[in-house]
């Protein structure tokens, strides 16, 4: 069922600008890996190594777009699961406010409207979130 929302997606963000449609497999590529190197950056410092990972990202944004949202919203996940278990407020880097400014900045570039941003991460955070999960009980 995801994948066919996936699917409905791409074909939604292809019409929309054939600049960024991918098939499926390459989104999907490219979601693993982005959850892999959000576990990385945790693994290696924390919730500085996340925030080092997604600012390399961002620094060559126009190159990889949505790349970039796929490492922000797996770290995104990661920082928030492990601040809720272990008892404190997540960092500032990783709040709603502060994700939204960062994820807007895509959604402008890609010209995106608010109801598509929203279909987009409401289609792909549970995806992420699962190969981040995947990744972490490696």
């Amino acid at each position: 069922m995801r994948a066919i929302k996936i699917m409905l997606f791409i074909v939604i963000s292809s019409v929309m600008s054939s600049v960024y449609a991918q098939s499926y497999q390459d989104v999907k590529k490219a979601m693993t890996k982005a959850s892999q190197v959000a576990v990385a950056g945790f693994r290696e410092s924390r919730v500085s190594g996340m925030i080092e990972k997604i600012a390399e990202c961002y620094a060559q944004l126009s190159k990889k777009m949505f790349y970039c949202s796929y490492i922000d919203i797996a770290s995104r996940y990661i920082e928030l699961t492990v601040s809720q278990v272990m008892g404190y407020s997540p960092s500032q880097f990783f709040t709603d406010d502060s994700f939204s400014d960062r994820m807007s900045e895509i959604f402008e570039r890609a010209n995106m409207d608010i109801d598509q941003a929203n279909e987009y991460l409401s289609l792909i955070s549970p995806e992420i979130n699962e190969l981040v999960d995947i990744e972490l009980s490696k």
